[in-house]
């Protein structure tokens, strides 16, 4: 009798299970997955409820999330919207009526603009005087060689073509331009012959011209080696042999170097050294 009553009360409780599972079928089908009738966990049929989970084919229903989010990483999404593009270079080429003001073509013109002005450099004012005129007066004013006429010229404005004939046309003498120079040269300061030809050269004479006009100064070159000594002293007393190298240091011959340190007075000299020794 027990045994019936216990396989009665099994075929009830199968039938209850049974019509249990045929809900949570049914209700699964109806609603989402999340609306699943929870399973007791005391129940001895725990573990055939827990079949329905997996029979959640709900889950295709989450493929249109990444079908919505492909859009936005999408590239077709961004050329759409006019105003993904915050550059402000990007909104110029859209622009056509900014096109035809670039014309490239505007930019070469300014170039040839600048082409003339190398050509006024050579062409002298024609406002200025006549250079042949003005080369005469200048070398009548000092003596100036022929280079330092033509740098002359052209530092008033004439070009070096003009300068150049002007300096021809002029009649000067350079020979006589350059005993003027050296002798003033010779007025103004102590110079030896060959220091006095240098110099001459210096200003733009030819070797020819400053030994010419150095041979046609009226100088005395002894009298020039005692201004010199005297200029190198400084009034200070000064040992003679100092001097005399001084002076061959400055292009004096022996002869006049020795009679310019003779024309000092070392007796200071002498009594500043006796103590020394």
């Amino acid at each position: 009798m027990a045994q019936h009553t216990f396989f009665r009360g099994a075929k009830q409780v199968s039938v209850v299970a049974l019509a249990t599972l045929t809900l949570a079928l049914a209700a699964g089908c109806a609603s989402t997955p999340t609306d699943a009738i929870p399973s007791e966990t005391g129940a001895w049929w725990g573990a055939a409820t827990a079949t329905p989970t997996p029979t959640a084919t709900s889950t295709p229903t989450a493929t249109p999330s990444p079908t919505a989010s492909a859009p936005s990483a999408g590239t077709g999404s961004q050329p759409a919207d006019p105003q993904t593009p915050a550059e402000p270079g990007a909104t110029t080429p859209a622009d056509p009526s900014a096109e035809p003001n670039a014309d490239p073509s505007s930019e070469p013109t300014t170039a040839p603009t600048s082409t003339p002005t190398p050509k006024a450099s050579n062409t002298a004012d024609p406002g200025l005087p006549d250079a042949t005129a003005v080369a005469k007066e200048a070398v009548r004013a000092r003596a100036l060689s022929r280079s330092g006429l033509i740098s002359e010229l052209e530092f008033r404005g004439y070009t070096t073509e003009q300068a150049e004939k002007a300096a021809d046309a002029c009649g000067a003498d350079w020979n006589a331009e350059a005993t003027e120079a050296a002798q003033g040269y010779v007025d103004s300061t102590a110079f030896s012959q060959q220091m006095l030809i240098t110099q001459v050269t210096y200003d733009g004479f030819t070797t020819e011209q400053a030994t010419y006009g150095v041979a046609h100064v009226e100088a005395d070159w002894n009298a020039e080696a005692v201004e010199a000594a005297k200029q190198f002293s400084g009034g200070s007393p000064v040992p003679r042999a100092d001097v005399v190298t001084y002076l061959g240091e400055q292009k004096f011959t022996a002869d006049q170097a020795e009679h310019g340190a003779d024309s000092l007075d070392y007796s200071g000299v002498e009594e500043e050294e006796e103590p020394a020794e």
